[in-house]
């Protein structure tokens, strides 16, 4: 079955609009199910540390969430991309960052609760090591628009797993969800515009499904 991946999350619930990084009631990903998957990192007084998630989409491109290149780039030596395997402490490649660019239209003043924040929440990083293809890394492919409804969809990441506490997981999370069309999406979740995509599921998610579903900035397959 092929599968759409959905690997840039936010959560939204029916009471507030939020920006957090969840992979809630996933799995351990399995090899070669996300080679495209990087892991976006900053350098901290103990070493670097996993910021955000991204995808390769050529040798010389990462493609990530806009909220996480909203810190200014002071010197590319403090922020690296890393990637080709799964666990977020083991990645075998990696590159400095040359540049950043977020997409023209992403509010950055937005307060974190405000819709408009979740509008083209987009950004592209070049790297200054290209990567190479191999068995465990592949280039992702842009989706040319939005899923069908109820097609299956996979969400990735290193995200945190728990909606009260905070547990990054070691290995990469990958949970199974099914689109629903925007019309109904905008109807329960005010601030969804043609940059998101709504994702559900009545088990495993990036959120609690009876109160919250998934808004994703990247669609890829």
């Amino acid at each position: 079955m092929k599968l759409t991946v959905l690997s840039i999350i936010t959560c939204l619930s029916f009471a507030t609009v939020y920006s957090r990084r969840l992979v809630i009631g996933g799995r351990d990903a399995r090899p070669g199910e996300a080679p495209w998957q990087v892991s976006y990192r900053v350098l901290g007084k103990s070493g670097d540390f996993h910021m955000c998630g991204g995808s390769l989409i050529n040798a010389n491109w990462v493609i990530t969430a806009a909220h996480c290149c909203e810190r200014p780039l002071k010197n590319h030596l403090n922020e690296t991309i890393k990637w080709g395997g799964l666990k977020v402490d083991r990645l075998p490649f990696q590159s400095k960052v040359a540049k950043r660019i977020i997409h023209h239209k992403y509010n950055m003043n937005a307060t974190e609760n405000d819709p408009k924040r979740l509008s083209h929440d987009y950004c592209l990083i070049k790297l200054v090591t290209p990567a190479v293809q191999s068995a465990m890394v592949k280039f992702v492919k842009l989706a040319k628009g939005y899923p069908k409804t109820d097609k299956m969809v996979l969400v990735t990441g290193w995200g945190n797993t728990m909606v009260d506490g905070v547990k990054n997981p070691i290995n990469l999370q990958a949970a199974e969800l099914h689109v629903i069309d925007r019309k109904s999406c905008q109807g329960k979740w005010p601030g969804i515009d043609a940059s998101n995509v709504c994702a559900v599921s009545s088990d495993k998610s990036g959120c609690n499904v009876s109160t919250k579903a998934i808004k994703v900035t990247l669609v890829v397959h």
